[in-house]
């Protein structure tokens, strides 16, 4: 992508990076060669940008420093923020008070301070460029004006009707007016938090920050990717927060409370400023989920089960997923193809045509049924929330075969030790709870076995599939 606008005489960059830096498509149209990369890194010349950048997140810091001084071109690449980033980071944890940049804030850790240093240079590199451009750009209107995810106010809801017009058909719906009567609506800000987070470390992905300093960071910060806090022991850290709010009345029917203290992690908090979020994603263990905000506003991007978005690659398994460095990238480069997916082919709901979008607001909730695809952007700064995982009965099937057939994969155990038993142990709590038909149990046992003897191998679970069988649950 070329970031450039024309005008009468000259190309003039939207966004110019403070040293200069320019995308690489702009030297083929300004009819320039990009000397100053090849005369100013020397042998190095033969690596790709990326190449480039890896070495110097190789080098150790003096050896850095040294770089930036050789030449221009080098002054860029060893000057990155997300260099410095992952050095501070691995050097010194969560003791660190930002500094605005991560350079100035590993400086300041060991004691010394960034020289004030105007470098232009005559580079031409998209790595470099696009990194600046989504760290600095606006969030523009349209990324956030579709709205297509139904709403209903919770008042017009009861919970029979969610589960019939919502659950059962796992169809995405945001909820207004859910939170209503919740003590964080009225308490909820960056000062209630800090007061109540107190010197206690939050979960904010790679690093481990008190409240008061990640807020301090969140409101500094021009990262591409910029921390959040994704926290599952809230509620341990701070029993106040977990006190100001409770489990909307469609969601009290959790089936994996049944599991007790081998219930794997089921809720968090969330903190982010703008351009923070959670990248595209297919929530844990087969559950569903509902994504309440109290604070701010979140972008919500979703398509159906087995319809992965453009530019995201999940392995074969689905354990891991490739995709583009951070959300901003990922909107500016294939947004508008999966919109216009979804426009050519909107008949067909299972597919593209069933992407939905939309805006949660203040004292909304989102409900994400089981296997839905999904991205999250935080439009604003200081946008805080809560969510919970639950199993339904509309989707407890789902979830055990998921916890027998992808053991490997079940996410958020709280003891290693429990992941070889836990399918049979939800297993057992269900009938135990009178919730299994359990003839029909031993009767997709039996020809389970008569399927592995005929086939010659196999999981208890893929019998069901060839036989065409299933399994009662008792609703």
């Amino acid at each position: 992508q070329v970031f450039v606008f024309m005008s009468a005489k000259r190309f003039k960059l939207s966004n110019p990076h403070p040293c200069g830096v320019r995308p690489l498509g702009n030297a083929i149209l300004l009819n320039k060669s990009n000397d100053s990369r090849d005369a100013g890194t020397g042998l190095l010349r033969v690596l790709s940008d990326e190449g480039l950048l890896a070495v110097c997140g190789l080098l150790d810091t003096n050896s850095l420093a040294a770089c930036s001084c050789c030449s221009r071109a080098l002054y860029c690449f060893s000057n990155d923020e997300d260099v410095w980033r992952e050095r501070t980071l691995g050097e010194f944890g969560s003791s660190f008070p930002f500094q605005g940049t991560w350079r100035r804030t590993y400086c300041f850790r060991k004691g010394g301070k960034v020289a004030n240093v105007t470098i232009r240079s005559k580079l031409f590199s998209d790595v470099l460029y696009q990194s600046w451009y989504c760290r600095t750009l606006e969030i523009p209107r349209r990324w956030w004006a579709v709205d297509t995810i139904p709403r209903v106010a919770a008042k017009d809801l009861s919970p029979a009707e969610f589960v019939r017009r919502f659950d059962d058909p796992g169809k995405p719906v945001i909820i207004t007016g859910a939170c209503e009567g919740w003590e964080a609506m009225g308490k909820w800000n960056r000062e209630y938090l800090e007061e109540v987070g107190g010197d206690s470390e939050f979960m904010c992905g790679p690093a481990d920050m008190t409240l008061k300093s990640f807020f301090d960071y969140a409101h500094k910060t021009s990262d591409e990717c910029p921390m959040f806090v994704f926290c599952k022991n809230f509620a341990d850290l701070s029993p106040k927060l977990a006190a100001d709010y409770v489990t909307p009345p469609y969601f009290t029917t959790d089936l994996f409370t049944l599991l007790g203290e081998k219930r794997p992690h089921w809720r968090w908090l969330l903190a982010g400023g703008a351009r923070s979020g959670s990248k595209w994603h297919v929530d844990p263990n087969s559950t569903s989920a509902w994504n309440a905000v109290i604070r701010g506003r979140k972008k919500w991007i979703m398509l159906p089960p087995g319809v992965v978005p453009p530019a995201v690659y999940p392995s074969a398994d689905g354990a891991e997923v490739t995709q583009p460095t951070s959300l901003i990238e990922w909107f500016l480069n294939f947004y508008d193809q999966t919109r216009s997916l979804a426009v050519e082919r909107w008949q067909d709901h299972q597919g593209y045509g069933g992407l939905v979008e939309g805006v949660c607001g203040p004292g909304e909730l989102v409900f994400v049924p089981t296997g839905w695809w999904h991205a999250v952007l935080n439009l604003d700064d200081d946008t805080l929330a809560v969510t919970q995982n639950y199993v339904s009965k509309a989707n407890v099937n789902s979830v055990r075969r998921f916890l027998r057939d992808k053991k490997d994969q079940i996410s958020g155990l709280r003891n290693e030790a429990h992941r070889a038993g836990l399918a049979q142990d939800f297993d057992d709590a269900l009938q135990k709870a009178g919730l299994l038909d359990t003839e029909a149990v031993e009767k997709a046992k039996a020809r389970a076995i008569r399927h592995d003897v005929q086939a010659g191998g196999g999981s208890f679970w893929d019998a069901l599939r060839g036989a065409g069988g299933s399994l009662s649950f008792v609703r």
